[in-house]
C-alpha cells in the first residue's frame, strides 16, 4: 500500500494507462503533422514473416515456414528498447524469464528452472558457444559486446539438442553479428546516467580492396551498485574486439571475428569456515578476463550445396572469488548442406571440442581434481522431406555425443521429430517431438562446498564442536533427460497483425536433486552414533592438535522428475504506418517430485504469468517514442513479489549524423526486487529506477 492507502499494483496500473494515454495523444499529434510522418517502421509485416533464420535449421529458412517456436530480437527492437545489456534486451521475448539480481547479475532461462546458471539454455554468439561447463551457465556480465554490432538475435524456445548438441534443452539463443560490409564509417556512443555512470562504443568500419570489409570497435563502462543496498555490486569492464569479411570469389567467404575484454566486478560473498568465526561477509573484487578467436569458412559448390566450416579458441579467466577457474577451449565444427533429389534437404556434420580447466580453492569451495579436461566429440543428421508440394514438410535429424566426463560411456542420441503444414501464404501449423540432455557440470561433479556451519555450545548445536553441512559433487552424476512435445500456429490474419502461439509439454528426468548422507566427524571421516539432528561428537574424532567438527554431507543424485505446461503468445500489430505494437504472453505451469518425502519446488523460482507490451511510434521524420510495459508475477519460493516494469524512451535525430535519446527504465517503482540467486554468492538487491542520456555520432 502507498501513503494514500491504494495498492501499489493498481497504482502502477494507473500510471500505465496514463502513459499509454500520453502515446495515443501523441500519435494523433504525428498524424496531424504531414506526410512525413508516413515512414514504415522497420519492415512490414509480411517482410517479417519471412525474415530468414538459421538457428533452427543450421541453414536459411523463412521464419513464416519454421516448426519451432520462433522469435527474433531485430536491431531496430534492440535500439529502440534503451536496453543496454543483452540480458535487458531479452525480457521482450514470450517464454524467456529474465531476472536481475544486482547490479551485473542476471537470472536467464526458458520455459523454467531459472538460475544465474541456468543449466538448460544453450547461448550462442555467431555459433561460438557462451554456455561455461564449469557451473552450466553464462556469465551474462562478461559474455557481451556492442549491442550496435548485433543484426539480430534468433531465439528457439523448445529443445535444439539434435543440432546444437548438450544443454540445449529449454531453448536455444543465437547472437548474430552484422556484416561488417553494413557497419562502414565511425560511429561513436557516449552514455550516462543514475545508475550508468559512463559508457562509450566507438566503431570504425572500413574496406580494403574491392573484396574485404572490416570493422573494429572499442567498449567501455562504469556502473554503480544499486543505492540503497548493502549489496557491493558495482562493475566497470572494458572489451576491444573487430570482425573481418572477406569474399575472395562468388564461392567463399571467410569470416574472422575476436574480443578481448578485461574487468572488475565488485561482489559481496559470504564465506563459511571451521575455525572462528565461522562466516563472514567479504566484498571481493574480482578481475574477469578473456577473449575469442571465431573463423568461419563458408564454400557453395553449386545452387543445392554448400560447405561450412567453424573453429574457436576461447580463453576465460576468473581470478580472486575462489575457485579460482582458468579455461581454455578449442572447437572444431563442419558441417555440409545439400539436397538430395527434389525432396530432401540435407544437412550433417561433425564436431570436435576440447575444454581445459584450472582452478584454485579454499576451505570454501575446492575442486578434486583442481584441473580437468573435457572432450567432445559428435555428429548429427537433418533431413527435411517434401511430403506434399510446397505445403506439408516432416524434418528428422538426431545428434549423437561421446564425452569424457559423463557417467555413460556410450554415445547419447538426441533425436527430433516435425512437422510443418504451410496452409497457405499467410499462416503454418507445425508440430514437434525432441529429446534433448544437459550434461553434469563440474561444479557437481567434483565440488565440496562448505554452507552453513553452526559455532559450538549454541542453541542449534549444543556440542564441543562446529556442525558444518557441505555440498558434494558426485562423480557419478549423469546426464538430465528430457522429452518435448510442441505444437504451434503462425499467421497473419489481417493485413496489420501478425500472431504466433506455441504451446508446449515437457517430461523431465534424473533431473539433479541433493540428498544427505550419514553425519561423520572430521578431520577422521569417522561415522557419528546416534542419529542427527546435532548428535556429540565421537571422541574418536578428536587427534592431538587437529582441529575437528562434525559433517553433515549433501551430495548430488539423478532422482528427480518433473514436468512442465504452458503457452506463448506474440502479436505484432501495426496501427499506423508510423506506429507499431507488440504484445507477448507466457503461461507456465511446473510440477514434479523428488526421492524420498522431501518437497519438490522446482519451478517456483520461474514466474507463472509474464505480459509485455510495446508501442514503437515516429513523430515527424525526426523523433521516435518507444514505450514499454511489462507484468512479471511473482516467485513464491523465493518470495518476491511480482511487479510492474515500465520503460520510456524518447529520441530525436537533432542532425544527420547526431541522434539524442533519453531513457527511463523501471519508470513505475523507485526499486523492486525480482530474484534471490540460488548459491547464496551473491547479495540480491533491489534494482533501481534509472534514467540515461546516449549521444549517438555518425559519419
Amino acid at each position: 500500500m502507498d501513503a494514500y492507502g491504494t495498492p501499489n499494483h493498481v497504482r502502477q496500473l494507473l500510471f500505465a494507462c496514463l502513459f499509454f494515454g500520453f502515446t495515443f495523444i501523441s500519435a494523433q499529434a504525428a498524424s496531424s503533422s504531414g506526410d512525413e510522418t508516413k515512414e514504415l517502421i522497420g519492415l512490414s509485416l509480411a517482410e517479417l514473416l519471412q525474415i530468414t533464420v538459421t538457428s533452427v535449421s543450421r541453414k536459411p529458412q523463412s521464419l513464416s515456414t519454421t516448426a519451432a517456436a520462433v522469435f527474433v530480437v531485430s536491431q531496430d527492437d534492440i535500439r529502440r528498447s534503451g536496453a543496454r545489456t543483452i540480458p535487458d534486451v531479452l525480457r521482450m521475448v514470450p517464454g524467456i524469464q529474465v531476472a536481475q539480481v544486482d547490479s551485473h547479475t542476471w537470472a536467464v532461462t526458458a520455459r523454467g528452472s531459472n538460475g544465474i546458471f541456468a543449466n538448460k539454455l544453450l547461448v550462442l554468439m555467431d555459433g561460438r558457444t557462451m554456455y561455461d561447463p564449469f557451473f552450466s551457465g553464462v556469465y551474462w556480465n562478461t559474455q557481451d559486446t556492442t549491442l550496435a554490432s548485433i543484426e539480430r538475435i534468433e531465439i528457439i524456445r523448445g529443445p535444439g539438442a539434435a543440432l546444437w548438441g548438450s544443454n540445449a534443452v529449454n531453448g536455444v539463443i543465437n547472437i548474430i553479428s552484422k556484416d561488417s560490409k553494413d557497419t562502414q564509417g565511425l560511429k561513436v556512443a557516449v552514455a550516462t546516467g543514475t545508475t550508468n555512470k559512463f559508457e562509450t562504443n566507438a566503431q570504425w568500419g572500413g574496406t580494403i580492396g574491392s573484396d574485404i570489409n572490416y570493422r573494429v570497435f572499442g567498449k567501455y563502462f562504469s556502473r554503480d551498485g544499486h543505492k540503497d543496498s548493502t549489496s557491493y555490486d558495482d562493475w566497470k569492464i572494458g572489451r576491444i574486439g573487430g570482425r573481418l569479411d572477406w569474399s575472395p570469389n562468388d564461392d567463399d567467404t571467410l569470416t574472422v571475428t575476436g574480443e578481448y575484454y578485461d574487468g572488475e566486478v565488485g561482489m559481496n560473498v559470504l564465506r563459511n569456515s571451521v575455525m572462528p568465526p565461522y562466516s563472514i561477509t567479504q566484498d571481493i573484487d574480482i578481475k574477469p578476463r578473456g577473449g575469442f578467436a571465431n573463423f568461419n569458412w563458408n564454400h557453395t559448390f553449386s545452387e543445392t550445396s554448400d560447405l561450412a566450416i567453424r573453429i574457436f579458441y576461447d580463453h576465460r579467466d576468473r581470478g580472486e572469488l575462489p575457485p579460482a577457474a582458468e579455461r581454455d577451449t578449442y572447437d572444431l565444427d563442419l558441417q555440409h548442406h545439400f539436397r538430395f533429389r527434389s525432396r530432401h534437404d540435407i544437412v550433417w556434420g561433425f564436431g570436435i571440442r576440447n575444454s581445459s580447466d584450472k582452478t584454485v580453492g579454499d576451505e570454501t569451495i575446492t575442486l578434486t581434481p583442481a584441473k580437468r579436461t573435457q572432450r567432445l566429440y559428435s555428429g548429427f543428421i537433418q533431413d527435411e522431406i517434401r511430403l506434399v508440394g510446397d505445403q506439408i514438410f516432416l524434418t528428422l535429424g538426431t545428434k549423437a555425443e561421446k564425452n569424457n566426463f559423463s557417467a555413460e560411456d556410450h554415445a547419447v542420441w538426441s533425436p527430433s521429430m516435425r512437422l510443418s503444414w504451410l496452409i497457405n501464404d499467410t499462416s503454418t501449423l507445425w508440430g514437434s517431438v525432441a529429446r534433448a540432455i544437459r550434461t553434469p557440470s563440474r561444479i557437481e561433479q567434483n565440488a565440496r562446498i562448505l554452507g552453513g556451519v553452526e559455532p559450538p555450545f549454541t542453541a542449534d548445536n549444543p556440542s564441543p564442536a562446529p556442525f558444518a553441512t557441505t555440498i558434494n559433487g558426485n562423480p557419478a552424476m549423469d546426464n538430465e533427460k528430457v522429452i518435448a512435445y510442441e505444437l504451434g500456429y503462425r499467421a497473419q490474419p489481417l493485413e496489420s497483425m501478425t500472431v504466433d502461439v506455441a504451446l508446449f509439454y515437457n517430461d523431465y528426468s534424473d533431473l539433479r536433486w541433493a540428498t544427505t548422507m550419514p553425519i561423520v566427524c572430521q578431520p577422521a571421516g569417522l561415522p557419528v552414533v546416534p542419529a542427527p539432528p546435532v548428535p556429540p561428537p565421537n571422541p574418536a574424532c578428536f587427534a592431538p592438535g587437529a582441529w575437528s567438527f562434525t559433517e553433515l554431507p549433501v551430495t548430488f543424485i539423478n532422482q528427480a522428475k518433473q514436468d512442465t505446461k504452458g503457452i506463448e503468445v506474440a502479436a505484432t500489430y501495426n496501427a499506423a504506418e508510423w506506429w507499431r505494437i507488440h504484445a507477448a504472453y507466457s503461461y507456465l505451469k511446473i510440477s514434479g517430485d523428488g526421492p524420498g518425502s522431501q518437497p519438490f519446488s522446482a519451478g517456483e523460482d520461474s514466474p507463472e504469468h509474464q505480459l509485455s507490451l510495446r508501442s514503437n511510434m515516429n513523430i515527424g521524420d525526426k523523433m521516435n517514442l518507444d514505450l514499454w510495459a511489462r507484468y512479471i508475477d511473482e516467485l513464491k519460493i523465493q518470495h518476491v513479489d511480482s511487479y510492474i516494469g515500465f520503460d520510456a524512451r524518447f529520441a530525436w535525430q537533432v542532425l544527420p549524423s547526431l541522434e539524442l535519446s533519453l531513457t527511463g527504465r523501471n519508470l513505475l517503482e523507485s526499486e523492486h526486487f525480482e530474484f534471490q540467486e540460488e548459491f547464496g554468492a551473491n547479495t540480491a538487491v533491489e534494482i533501481d529506477r534509472e534514467l540515461i542520456a546516449e549521444l549517438l555520432w555518425q559519419f
